[in-house]
Order: structure tokens, then C-alpha cells, then sequence
């Protein structure tokens, strides 16, 4: 997707925001950021954009806007941020290209970086379209060699406790949930505003 064409994101969301029922779930329209975990940065060309590899995995290429020794933002159409240590010799201007998993952020993160002088707003509006739970089990079948399987379930609403199943994180189980959503407003806000 070029810089002008985002709106339709898949993300990924820990368990933990689902089952400590931090917010209202997946309710209409939901404010947040979207954190990510870069994979191979590099210096890239002057342009903009985040392509859809597989899941939450997306190829980014865009310019850095922030950096501090906490956090950075990159524009690539829209704002992301990444709590990954940058390297020194990045800065502000550069144009950045990784391949990247996104994240969804409940703004804890947000809220304490927005009050850093230069910060910028990250935070958008988003509706959820589709939402997958992702049970994946590991399986030992030598020593130091595991199977793992994904198990997916689609949920459609997640207001009781019938609508997704809980793993624990003493199994041999871990869960997670790929949102499909959708970009309601395009300018963003902070998440000191939220």
C-alpha cells in the first residue's frame, strides 16, 4: 500500500489486552497507536509506503520523524512506533526500510511518550472488521526440536468468556488474536488527548 492507500491493516494483539479486559473490546471504533518490531533495517529510498506480506507482517519503507533513546516514530503513511533500540547512526530524516510485524498498542506506551517534548501524534481511529484468536502448540518430538501448530479460531464478538479460549501461560499453549481493521479518520491524535 502507498502512503495515501492505508487502510486496511492486519494486527497483532497479545492476549493479555483481551482477557484483563483493558478496554472495550473491539467495540465500534477504537483510538489507538500501532507498535512495531522491525526485522532488518536499513537505509531505504525517499518514499512512503507498507506492504502486506503474510498475517501482521508487512514490508515498511518511510522517514523517521522521531527518535529519542526510548522510542522512534516512522512515517510511512501513517505513524508507527518502535520501542527498539535504533541504532546511533540512524536520525531523524532518514528514510528507513524493514520488514515489520505490527502491534497493537492499548496506549499504556503511548500516553507515557506523549509527554516527551517533540513527540508526535500517533494515535487513530480504527473499526475492527475481522478477529482472529491464534492458539499455537509446541510440541516436543526430540530434544531441543519442537512442532508447533497454529489452531484458528474466528471470533465474532468478544463480550463473555464463551467467545475465545483461554490457553494460561503455564501450558504448552500461547494465544494471540490477528484483528483485521479498518482506518476511520486519517489524521491522527495524541495519546495524551485520548
Amino acid at each position: 500500500m502507498d502512503a495515501d492507500k492505508i487502510l486496511s491493516l492486519t494486527i497483532m494483539v497479545e492476549d493479555w489486552a483481551v482477557y484483563d479486559n483493558r478496554f472495550e473490546l473491539f467495540e465500534d471504533i477504537d483510538p489507538f497507536a500501532i507498535y512495531f518490531h522491525p526485522s532488518s533495517l536499513r537505509l531505504g529510498e525517499k518514499k512512503k509506503y507498507l506492504r502486506h506480506q503474510d498475517k501482521a507482517k508487512y514490508q515498511m519503507q518511510g522517514e523517521i520523524i522521531y527518535k529519542s533513546d526510548g522510542a522512534w516514530v516512522v512515517d510511512c503513511g501513517i505513524k508507527l512506533y518502535s520501542l527498539n533500540k535504533l541504532d546511533s547512526s540512524y536520525k531523524v530524516g532518514d528514510f528507513v526500510s524493514s520488514d515489520v510485524e505490527l502491534w497493537f498498542d492499548p496506549l499504556f506506551d503511548v500516553y507515557d511518550l506523549g509527554n516527551k517534548e517533540g513527540f508526535p501524534k500517533i494515535v487513530y481511529y480504527w473499526s475492527f472488521e475481522e478477529i482472529y484468536q491464534v492458539i499455537m502448540h509446541m510440541e516436543e518430538v526430540s530434544e531441543n526440536s519442537y512442532k508447533i501448530t497454529d489452531k484458528c479460531l474466528k471470533v465474532i464478538k468478544l463480550n463473555s468468556e464463551s467467545d475465545y479460549e483461554w490457553v494460561g501461560s503455564e501450558s504448552k499453549y500461547n494465544s494471540h488474536y490477528e484483528v483485521h481493521c479498518l482506518l476511520k479518520e486519517l489524521e491522527p491524535i495524541s495519546g495524551i488527548e485520548y
